[in-house]
């Protein structure tokens, strides 16, 4: 649908930036409600919530995205409507950190009237232009007469996106998969350093519930794992392979516990402190038994900072280590 442009508009306007307030940034299409991650703004103040109705020849849709202003017109609604097809669109916006909470909200359709009118058709399963042989009095904002042709896909059905993993490698060829209604594919790039044994993997897919466009990390003294995800709007457009922007090693202001012990499950016992770097402003403490990107069954034992992301998605957010049992993610 038209509304399909403006989701990835405003996607792509999310980008980040050290300065800036900080929004929930999320997207759900057919769905009412969507969790953001906080992402920072590129200096924008506001933070929006986008809701949008559509009614595709009887079948109707509702959806939301979250994030960042930027040119998104603040507290604006937005109509197109012929004889089979209506979409409304209303922006919420609001000042404030992380203020963006509210999920899908429609008010009342007053329909009046603006004086305008258009030719009025519609012709489905074809590129054809069709052919008015009647008129349409415009109602509410809707000033503008519109003649369109194209193929879309609606709310239900989500776009396409290459999909494939590789543990301990630089690259890997996808397959292109149908998504779950999300708009955004994803490249992860993973790079671990395991008690001195480095690993780097990839993994490619739908963005789902990833956090798009962010770090995470684990480190301690013998441990240390960074992840990246970059998402993209369009269909199989995640070509890219492993990729690791520079790390700026900023102190985060979090100090932790840091210990590690190797081919054991007894918890490792901390004599030194770690102050935690980038956005680790969480300490861990897990033991276990993983496999490691080389396909070795390894045991280990350890604390030292984590960022929320991987408490929040616990081992299934790393693509190169896989759990075979542990203690879980205590984190603090």
């Amino acid at each position: 649908m038209f509304s399909l442009n403006l989701y990835i508009v405003v996607f792509l306007a999310l980008t980040t930036t050290a300065n800036g307030s900080r929004c929930l940034k999320c997207l759900k299409r057919n769905g009412d409600t969507c969790e953001g991650e906080s992402v920072s703004c590129k200096g924008e103040s506001q933070c929006f919530v986008i809701s949008e109705y559509v009614n595709i020849g009887g079948q109707e849709f509702r959806s939301i995205a979250k994030g960042c202003a930027g040119e998104i017109p603040c507290d604006s609604s937005g109509y197109v409507k012929n004889k089979l097809t209506l979409i409304r669109d209303n922006v919420k916006c609001c000042s404030g950190d992380n203020c963006n909470t509210n999920n899908y909200d429609m008010p009342p359709d007053n329909g009046k009237p603006s004086g305008k009118v258009c030719s009025d058709c519609f012709k489905g399963n074809s590129l054809e232009e069709c052919v008015s042989d009647q008129t349409r009095v415009c109602k509410h904002k809707e000033d503008k007469c519109v003649t369109y042709i194209g193929e879309f896909k609606d709310p239900a059905h989500g776009s396409s996106c290459l999909k494939c993993l590789k543990r301990n490698g630089d690259t890997c060829e996808g397959e292109s998969v149908s998504c779950n209604g999300e708009s955004q594919c994803m490249v992860i790039s993973e790079h671990a350093n395991i008690g001195g044994k480095v690993f780097r993997s990839i993994a490619k897919g739908c963005a789902e519930e990833i956090p798009c466009d962010s770090s995470s990390y684990v480190n301690n003294q013998r441990l240390f794992i960074r992840e990246n995800v970059k998402c993209c709007s369009g269909d199989n457009c995640n070509t890219n392979n492993y990729h690791m922007p520079p790390d700026n090693g900023k102190p985060s202001g979090k100090v932790c516990p840091d210990c590690f012990k190797g081919n054991s499950l007894e918890e490792c016992i901390s004599d030194q402190t770690r102050v935690c770097k980038h956005k680790e402003d969480k300490c861990v403490s897990t033991v276990g038994q993983f496999i490691d990107p080389d396909g070795a069954k390894v045991q280990f034992s350890h604390k030292g900072c984590m960022s929320p992301s991987i408490c929040k998605h616990g081992f299934d957010l790393l693509i190169g280590i896989q759990e075979i049992s542990s203690s879980g993610l205590h984190c603090t």
